[in-house]
């Protein structure tokens, strides 16, 4: 922490990484989940944006300033996001039952703004029961594969440093390197 910010009474809170790696050359046989299952999620399906709702609430209601997303705010998100020009989204499945879920998707004015090719992983979650599983690893590398056969050259992704998951090392494990911090401070006021 800068002595200025300790001094004036901030104290960290929260930081978090962006993290990016290279599509050229994308793992295998790092302990993915070979049984597992992956559907496309149907954008025209009110069965899949419910399903992606509850599996997004249930995975992450241990996480920092949770709160609930509500089956609008989803169907926002897949069909009228202004960010992202092309995304998509997979559901994991063991036998049949949703155990998880990842999203990506493409900024096209980030990428020109940067000047690069590159992709988002914007969102991954496993139910608590199936995680240590390769069931993550199965999605990042799904998505990974999604984004290179798009024509991207990278993928990028934000995580919290306290994620209870310890994502982190996942995206580690699959190749992921941080490549800036951000920290947010606060200080309270009388």
């Amino acid at each position: 922490m800068h002595p200025i910010i300790q001094r004036l009474g901030f104290k960290l809170i929260r930081s978090s990484s962006l993290m990016k790696m290279s599509l050229k050359e994308i793992p295998f046989n790092i302990g993915e989940n070979r049984e597992v299952e992956m559907r496309r999620l149907n954008v025209k399906s009110e069965e899949d944006i419910i399903l992606l709702t509850n599996l997004e609430n249930e995975c992450f209601k241990e996480h920092f300033n949770y709160r609930p997303s509500k089956i609008e705010e989803t169907r926002h998100w897949l069909l009228e996001n202004p960010w992202l020009q092309w995304q998509t989204h997979f559901f994991a499945q063991l036998e049949g039952k949703p155990v998880g879920y990842i999203g990506m998707g493409i900024d096209e004015k980030y990428n020109r703004e940067k000047k690069t090719l590159s992709g988002w992983i914007n969102d991954i979650g496993v139910l608590k029961p199936f995680r240590r599983r390769g069931i993550g690893t199965a999605l990042m590398l799904k998505a990974l594969h999604e984004l290179k056969n798009k024509g991207l050259e990278n993928a990028l992704l934000y995580v919290d440093d306290e994620n209870p998951t310890k994502a982190i090392k996942l995206y580690e494990k699959v190749g992921f390197k941080t490549v800036k911090k951000t920290q947010i401070y606060q200080k309270k006021l009388i």
